[in-house]
């Protein structure tokens, strides 16, 4: 199940976030690391655009989904879209934990 993140989830999903850190900056991709910080996924929660996973009882991964670009896209690499000045969806912040990796959570998110 799929729903919205509240901010009673922040621990939660900072933890997430953490989690999914380690396992990029492992695979040799700082980017989460050295984007995401406490106080980014506490506002991403407070814009109300951030959502959870839920499975075996438990919140598995988050996804953030917004109509602004994020920090991070340097104002010329938009340029490079196909659209640069379309609306669009950013999905940002989107990861399951480790152990719930590679049975299809993203796929079938109602199961």
């Amino acid at each position: 199940m799929i729903r919205k993140a509240t901010s009673k989830d922040i621990d939660t999903i900072w933890h997430i976030v953490q989690s999914l850190s380690k396992q990029l900056l492992d695979k040799g991709h700082p980017n989460w690391d050295l984007y995401y910080t406490r106080v980014i996924v506490e506002e991403k929660i407070e814009q109300n655009n951030t959502y959870i996973l839920e499975g075996d009882g438990a919140v598995i991964g988050t996804v953030t989904l917004s109509t602004n670009a994020v920090e991070y896209y340097p104002p010329d690499a938009l340029m490079n879209f196909a659209e640069p000045t379309a609306e669009a969806l950013y999905i940002t912040m989107l990861g399951v934990i480790p152990e719930h990796q590679g049975k299809g959570c993203l796929l079938y998110p109602s199961d």
